[in-house]
């Protein structure tokens, strides 16, 4: 799975994983404004890396968790769905829009294969900084660079390099962040 090569999504082994992660998974997305507190123990339970001051709003999927690493100070929205079947890993200071899809995992176009569990997958990294918006999908093996924007309802297929802003189906860059980009009147010049 990890090595980037078929295997069988349907062994015991891989359907106990995911079973097993799905119970938290379900109890996740039960989290109501009363037991906050209890949130951020339950994301440390199912993801394998949750940095500081990270937060994942349920509901929250996921198929095995112990691939997911998440970096300090980002935020996962709600209703997140992560094909996590190699790891996808998330840098510091990235957001996540509601509805979006980081998919590892590829299905071959062999119907028999495919109807047999066989599957193989790819990492997806998400750079510092990034800025997904809602109902984005990520698809294997797609990285996404540092600072960059990708808007709304995007299909990435593609890498996405630093400092860019990309969008559409298929993703595609349209422009550089600059330094007009910069709005925060509290930050000092």
């Amino acid at each position: 799975m990890m090595a980037g090569q078929w295997y069988n999504a349907m062994d015991y082994s891989m359907l106990k994983l995911r079973q097993e992660n799905n119970k938290k998974t379900e109890a996740y997305s039960r989290i109501t404004i009363n037991t906050l507190s209890y949130k951020d123990r339950m994301a440390k339970a199912i993801v394998k890396e949750f940095g500081e001051n990270a937060n994942i709003i349920p509901p929250f999927t996921c198929d095995y968790g112990c691939n997911v690493k998440v970096g300090d100070n980002t935020v996962i929205n709600h209703s997140g769905v992560f094909l996590d079947t190699n790891e996808i890993n998330i840098g510091k200071h990235a957001l996540i829009g509601p509805k979006s899809g980081l998919y590892g995992a590829i299905h071959p176009f062999d119907v028999e294969a495919r109807n047999e569990g066989i599957e193989k997958a790819k990492t997806i990294n998400i750079g510092d900084g990034a800025w997904l918006g809602g109902k984005v999908t990520v698809v294997p093996g797609v990285s996404i660079g540092k600072h960059s924007v990708i808007g709304a309802g995007s299909v990435v297929t593609k890498d996405i390099p630093d400092d860019v802003v990309a969008v559409g189906n298929p993703c595609r860059v349209i422009r550089k962040i600059t330094e007009d980009d910069k709005i925060n009147p509290i930050r000092k010049k």
